[in-house]
Order: C-alpha cells, then structure tokens, then sequence
C-alpha cells in the first residue's frame, strides 16, 4: 500500500474517494478485559477472571478528500462507517492486518484553505 491510502470494509479505497490518511495513526496496545470479583466471603483480596477479549481502542485520524466530488465522497466514507456493525478497515501503516472498527464520536469536516 502506498502513503495515506486505505481500504474501507472490503469495497471502498483510498483511490475511488480521492483521499487520503495525512496523519501517521498511533495506535494504544488495548488492554484486557477482566473482571474483577470482590462478593466471596472469607477472602483477603479480589479475584481477577480473565474475560478472553481485549478492550476497544480509539484510533484518530485526519483524512483528506479531494476533487470536486469531496462532499459526495465525504458521505459515501460516513455512510459505510454508520452501518451498526463493524467494517474491516486496513490502513498503509499496517498493510498486514485488518482492523473491525465504527465510528462513535462526531467527524470534523474542515475546509483548509491554501495561499
């Protein structure tokens, strides 16, 4: 994969949204899901089961759309994003392994300007 590009849930890329990722994405390890049990009587101390799964991760990135089909291809990425579920999702910086992800929080759309 080249610099920036990405492949969205199997069926959308980087190159047919003219965009691309202008940040270098750094990515938490997650951490483990445990439980932690403090209800048996007569103990001195908790009890840490280990749930087998790991905790989701926030990864930020800024992406940059071009041309003058922007707007459109802005919606097209939302819209495959705001599916319910997750959606593969595999970036330049880690061409070998695919990500599940969703979007939970608000997107910013700005519009730079150049001089």
């Amino acid at each position: 994969m080249e610099r920036g590009s990405f492949v969205l849930g199997h069926q959308l890329t980087s190159d047919q949204l003219n965009a691309r990722i202008l940040n270098y994405p750094t990515i938490a390890v997650p951490e483990r899901k445990m439980t932690l049990n403090t209800s048996p009587v007569g103990i001195d101390r908790a009890i840490l089961f280990d749930d087998g799964a790991y905790n989701n991760r926030d990864i930020q990135l800024i992406i940059g759309f071009e041309g003058k089909q922007a707007d459109s291809n802005i919606q097209k990425f939302l819209s495959v994003l705001d599916t319910g579920k997750y959606i593969d999702f595999q970036m330049y910086s880690d061409p070998d392994y695919t990500y599940q992800v969703i979007r939970q929080s608000t997107g910013t759309i700005a519009r730079p300007t150049y001089s």
